[in-house]
């Protein structure tokens, strides 16, 4: 279970604790450290598109990670 933030990270741990071993801040699983995703919800049209370059690249490292 990949996620933006850790207040979502902690939300699914709540509903569902068994599944701790496997949820990841998504920055985190690709590699690039610990960190929240903003979301940019209600904020500028940049926000939008800076949380869209951020898990894009966060992505190409989870399908380079997956494939190896």
């Amino acid at each position: 279970i990949l996620v933006m933030e850790e207040y979502h990270q902690r939300l699914v741990l709540d509903i569902l604790p068994s599944a701790k071993e496997k949820t990841f801040l998504l920055t985190d699983y690709a590699g690039l450290g610990k960190k929240d995703i903003p979301d940019p919800m209600g904020g500028s049209w940049e926000g939008y598109e800076t949380c869209l370059i951020t898990i894009k690249k966060c992505l190409e490292q989870v399908i380079t990670r997956l494939k190896e």
